[in-house]
């Protein structure tokens, strides 16, 4: 059987009705204005996005290329016929010099092809790397007949007045004086700069090895294993 409403259940039920209806009335609106919300803030993008492309469409290339303007690749130039030779006459004396070893200019040689002789120049010159290396090779025969070891070598040979009183009071030469012992004494296949040298010594690695140790790897570059046997081929009698 079913219950009967009374007056003030029915009351009730009307009002729980309303409040339902109310309820969904809110959602739907809300959902409504949610749904213009986004609409609005999408439609504004749009707009926006257009007006910029409308923008960039009206200005000039250079100026576009000014927001965004285009990755640059560096570009290195060909080296020009004879800019090598060039670069390593610049960063070496004694290739400019045509003087390997870097022997000193003095009046009372007077080197056959010297072109610097009457200036105050420090080192001598030379008309042809050939020329140059024949006057070294006669310098560093006789500063090895004048000594009995490498380190004493290069004390003689290439350390000045200050770094020979060193040698001289503490027996050790300076730390670039022995790199400059061991690279000679290395190219004669010996480890000990304290050494004799050997019976048979090697000319063409000796003054190789003075090259580099006078003007780096350029020089050693310039100074090719066949100018310097021409240069000892010429003699001491030209």
């Amino acid at each position: 059987m079913a219950a009967c409403l009374t007056p003030r259940g029915v009351k009730n039920l009307r009002s729980r009705c309303h409040s339902d209806l109310q309820q969904t009335f809110f959602l739907k609106k809300a959902r409504s204005v949610l749904e213009a919300i986004i609409f609005l803030i999408i439609g504004g993008i749009e707009v926006a996005g257009e007006r910029t492309r409308a923008i960039l469409n009206s200005i000039t290339p250079s100026a576009r290329e000014y927001v965004s303007p285009p990755v640059m690749k560096s570009v290195v130039p060909k080296p020009r016929a004879g800019q090598r030779t060039r670069n390593i006459i610049n960063s070496s004396l004694s290739v400019k010099n045509n003087n390997l070893g870097n022997i000193k200019n003095l009046k009372a040689n007077k080197w056959v092809g010297q072109v610097n002789l009457n200036t105050d120049d420090l080192f001598a010159a030379f008309e042809t790397p050939e020329l140059g290396i024949r006057a070294v090779g006669i310098v560093i025969d006789a500063n090895i007949k004048a000594t009995n070891s490498f380190e004493t070598y290069v004390n003689r040979y290439a350390s000045e007045p200050e770094e020979q009183k060193h040698f001289k009071d503490t027996g050790r030469l300076l730390p670039h004086l022995q790199d400059y012992a061991k690279a000679i004494a290395f190219s004669q296949g010996i480890s000990n700069t304290k050494s004799k040298f050997p019976k048979d010594i090697d000319m063409l690695s000796w003054i190789k090895a003075t090259a580099k140790a006078e003007g780096g790897q350029a020089a050693l570059n310039y100074f090719t294993d066949d100018i310097i046997k021409r240069g000892l081929s010429l003699g001491k009698d030209i």
